[in-house]
């Protein structure tokens, strides 16, 4: 696989996105003191805010890559069509489309344009490739800024750094989720303290060892909505860390499913393994 494609997918495999979703919001002013006492109480209004039946284009954002071994800088665009699809499109600093790639249910097609190539995979692969145990549901719901399906409170154990556990002017710490699923991700939680909207998701297996981490910065607020601005990604291991920071430039919301993913016939088909 070219270096072009094989950061691509990388970074398409890191939970890569956080879209800018409207997700209308309800302050209030007792919001600290009853996620202190309440973490299903939280649970439940960012639930009620989710989004999940209105199609978000992010016509235009940039990402920036760093690793221990390189930097990289990346323009792209992105369709999220929820329960269908996740187009997204991945373009070099000079406006070239290097990949394209098509997030489904149940796998992730991907057209390398510098390689003629359209590689089709699945989650396992994904799991398999980058140590990321990922769903397409997993995916969408932290593109959208949505709370994860299938998840429920857990306990409130410290945070894994401890400086992370008292309250600030910006978040708090509601405790620790988990999945249905016992051999899927847990997950640490914290809210803006007073729109009740994600400030950070770390995720887990293994208690104290950390898969990866998802932060959202900068919310502004459009009428009755707030939107983030940035998105930072951090995960890999000790020897072989990466951080992801993403800005949002314009987004729009709409009912249109289409999707544009033609492979071009000359195009050689490789299945990911």
């Amino acid at each position: 696989m070219n270096r072009f494609s094989g950061i691509a997918i990388l970074i398409l495999g890191i939970v890569l996105f956080g879209c800018k979703s409207k997700m209308m919001i309800t302050k209030t002013s007792d919001n600290i003191s009853e996620a202190m006492e309440n973490p299903v109480s939280v649970q439940n209004k960012i639930v009620r805010n989710n989004i999940s039946d209105t199609t978000v284009t992010l016509k235009n954002f940039k990402i920036n890559y760093a690793s221990d071994q390189a930097t990289h800088n990346f323009y792209g665009a992105a369709k999220l069509i929820p329960d269908s699809a996740i187009l997204v499109s991945l373009r070099a600093p000079l406006g070239i489309e290097i990949s394209r790639v098509l997030f489904k249910p149940r796998e992730v097609l991907v057209l390398d344009r510098k390689g003629n190539r359209y590689l089709v995979g699945d989650y396992a692969y994904l799991e398999n490739r980058f140590g990321l145990d990922l769903t397409f549901n997993l995916v969408n719901s932290l593109l959208v800024g949505n709370f994860p399906s299938g998840y429920q409170f857990l306990h409130r154990r410290k945070p894994f750094n401890s400086e992370d556990s008292a309250p600030t002017t910006d978040s708090l710490y509601v405790g620790d989720f988990f999945h249905s699923v016992k051999e899927k991700y847990k997950f640490q939680m914290w809210v803006h303290s007073s729109l009740i909207r994600p400030e950070r998701f770390r995720f887990y297996k293994e208690r104290n060892f950390q898969a990866f981490s998802v932060r959202y910065f900068d919310y502004v607020e459009y009428s009755k909505y707030y939107l983030p601005g940035k998105l930072q990604i951090e995960g890999g291991s000790k020897n072989d860390e990466y951080k992801i920071e993403i800005d949002y430039r314009k987004i729009e919301l709409s009912s249109d499913k289409q999707i544009n993913f033609n492979v071009p016939s000359k195009f050689k088909k490789i299945r990911l393994q």
